[in-house]
């Protein structure tokens, strides 16, 4: 193992003490692998495991890895998925924080990446792994194990994603964000990740953006107190704004990891950050929901959103939640027409956390006028946000009651 002599690496940076271990690998990504970190750190620790962790008996290598200041660890998850989920999450309980995974695969799509997260794997890697691929990605952790000082996420994030367009999330996101922040008194941030044409800004009557949250993410490298006020818009109601591009094809790529890493950041700053999320379970969304503390489904009690709400929650209570992070929300409440709450709840298996009354007239003369409502209003809406807002600073992930149900019926079965 390099132990090195305090020297620096010729970019000014402190040595590093890294251990590179493939697991599972091919000989051409050993290869690459050796290749790529030799060229990056000083004198590493380059070693391959040809079985995941449980099968493994190379005591001295685990040691090694123990020893180390940072361990990157490149997994090939075709040989044994499940294996090398549990190797990423065995790592993680041996090693801590220092350990930073690598998933590894010729497979794609958003379970597979979220799986690989859930297990603590801070990038994720098509295969075959190209060597500029690789030299980006530790780019990324060298940077990070070298120079990165961890923040303690003091508040809460609570995520917010919409069935279906025209489903509210906007306008709840900046109602709740707004109570929480007049009458509870709480540092409140919303972030909003729309990838194009993001409307919380507009919403709130706010300039347009110079800057947007996924500029923030490719920053986040240098990301501080001093660069995060560059990016912030306040609004009078003493809600800070992340925005999103109010553009169309603004640049929005980013890693999982970044994402990861500037929420975290975010919710050390803000004792809550509040993220209007957009469609989809794509892979920023997950990182988004695989961190958040609270996450809020939102639909209308209507068949066509409902319907879309039961495809979510089918897909999401595969994720195996800890209780009370998911919560389905029902919002246009009353409404004409509606379903009842008993089949909503029976058709998607899960309870209705909160409801928010129809309240469509008050809401758009807010919108169109950029002012969102206050918390002193006397309508039923303002009654629930206010009983909303409450709850969550009272009593931390307990659900709100709900309304009474409506009378409405609708036939659901095909759901099921």
């Amino acid at each position: 193992m390099g132990t090195g002599n305090g020297s620096g690496n010729g970019s000014g940076q402190p040595y590093v003490n890294v251990c590179v271990v493939t697991v599972c690998a091919e000989v051409d990504t050993i290869n690459v692998a050796s290749r790529v970190a030799s060229q990056l750190f000083v004198n590493p620790t380059i070693a391959s495991m040809p079985s995941y962790l449980a099968q493994n008996q190379d005591a001295s290598l685990l040691q090694q890895m123990k020893d180390a200041d940072a361990v990157i660890c490149l997994i090939d998850f075709d040989l044994n998925q499940q294996l090398a989920l549990e190797t990423a999450s065995a790592l993680q309980q041996m090693l801590g924080q220092k350990v930073m995974p690598i998933a590894m695969s010729r497979k794609s799509g958003s379970a597979l990446v979220l799986d690989a997260m859930r297990a603590g794997c801070v990038e994720y890697l098509s295969k075959p792994i190209e060597p500029e691929q690789l030299s980006q990605a530790l780019v990324r952790l060298r940077v990070r194990c070298a120079t990165t000082r961890e923040t303690v996420p003091t508040g809460r994030l609570l995520a917010f994603l919409g069935a279906r367009g025209g489903s509210g999330t906007t306008t709840i996101v900046i109602h709740l964000a707004a109570f929480l922040s007049q009458l509870c008194g709480k540092k409140t941030l919303i972030v909003d990740q729309q990838r194009q044409l993001g409307h919380v800004a507009l919403y709130m009557g706010l300039q347009p953006p110079k800057y947007h949250f996924y500029d923030l993410v490719r920053n986040v490298e240098r990301l501080d107190y001093d660069l995060l006020r560059s990016f912030l818009l306040h609004a009078p109601n003493g809600v800070d704004v992340i925005a999103a591009p109010d553009e169309l094809f603004a640049l929005t790529e980013a890693t999982v990891d970044d994402v990861h890493r500037t929420l975290k950041f975010l919710h050390s700053v803000y004792e809550y950050v509040l993220v209007d999320c957009p469609h989809g379970l794509g892979r920023l969304n997950v990182a988004t929901i695989d961190d958040c503390d609270q996450l809020f489904m939102i639909a209308t009690p209507d068949v066509p959103a409902l319907r879309d709400l039961s495809r979510y929650v089918n897909r999401l209570v595969q994720y195996n939640f800890r209780p009370g992070k998911l919560n389905v929300v029902i919002n246009r409440f009353r409404s004409k027409g509606e379903v009842r709450l008993d089949e909503i709840a029976k058709a998607i298996r899960q309870p209705v956390s909160v409801t928010i009354p129809n309240s469509s007239t008050e809401l758009i003369e807010a919108m169109n006028s950029g002012k969102p409502l206050g918390p002193g209003g006397n309508s039923e809406f303002s009654r629930q946000m206010r009983r909303w807002a409450a709850n969550l600073t009272q009593s931390p992930g307990t659900p709100l009651p709900i309304s009474e149900p409506s009378k409405a019926k609708r036939a659901l079965a095909f759901w099921n």
